[in-house]
């Protein structure tokens, strides 16, 4: 949030922070929904094997878009 609110007019700050919160709040529900369907398909460590590429690869594309 600390990045996001220099973007936001100071009119509508605590608006554009509250959309930033939000959509931190459904991408943590998601992912914590998403391993649950990982691991009931699959094993609990392939499970954990799918989501750690995911995370390398979110990780890897958030510090190309940084640079």
């Amino acid at each position: 949030m600390a990045h996001a609110a220099p973007l936001v007019p100071e009119a509508l700050r605590a608006t554009g922070l509250a959309i930033v919160q939000t959509g931190q709040a459904l991408a943590r529900a998601c992912g914590a929904v998403g391993f649950g369907v990982v691991a009931t398909g699959l094993a609990l460590q392939p499970a954990f094997a799918v989501l750690a590429a995911a995370l390398l690869v979110a990780v890897l594309v958030g510090g190309a878009v940084r640079s």
